[in-house]
């Protein structure tokens, strides 16, 4: 069972969401996991976290999975090689039954 956050940790958390939302109208989000320090990141969680961690907080699935691929690839000026799926592409997928919401 998760616990709920602390009062000032859900505050924070709250303001990075308006960031994020503020951000996303004008500028170009992306999305992907950062080492950290003595990396005790368990691999892939991060990544996975932060798609269902979008779509609670409102943006829509293909929004969230449009921040998760393309729009990193095109970025890094890519996107003709990968972001997306089709012939002759690379590409690493990860399929999931639907939930709920």
């Amino acid at each position: 069972m998760r616990r709920p956050p602390h009062s000032s940790q859900r505050r924070g958390f709250i303001t990075r969401l308006e960031l994020e939302y503020a951000f996303a109208a004008g500028g170009q989000s992306l999305s992907g996991s950062d080492p950290t320090g003595p990396g005790d990141v368990l691999p892939g969680f991060g990544d996975l976290r932060e798609t269902e961690l979008r779509v609670e907080a409102g943006f829509s699935r293909g929004e969230t999975m449009k921040i998760a691929t393309l729009k990193g690839a095109v970025y890094l000026g890519k996107d003709k090689q990968i972001g997306s799926t089709a012939v002759g592409w690379n590409a690493d997928l990860v399929l999931s039954e639907p939930c709920a919401t």
